[in-house]
């Protein structure tokens, strides 16, 4: 566990490192507004991603709880 502790710190470091030399270049070379553009646009993407996730897993579950009604049913009946 602490290994992946530390590699998620050398990774978030590196990741802010990253980012703030990219803003400070898109700032130097006036692209700001592009950068922006980009991000929101990648943004907006991860959440279609994260509704179609949530979507799935909801299918996942309803699959889940009727297995799991079906079984009690079986066993239910089993008994009598």
């Amino acid at each position: 566990m602490q290994a992946a502790k530390r590699f998620l710190l050398i990774v978030l470091v590196i990741l802010g490192v990253l980012l703030i030399v990219g803003l400070t270049l898109a700032a130097i070379f006036k692209v700001l507004l592009d950068v922006l553009y980009v991000f929101l646009i990648l943004l907006a993407l991860l959440m279609v991603g994260a509704t179609l996730f949530q979507t799935y897993s909801i299918i996942a579950l309803m699959r889940t709880i009727k297995t799991v009604r079906d079984e009690m049913k079986q066993r239910r009946f089993r008994r009598l």
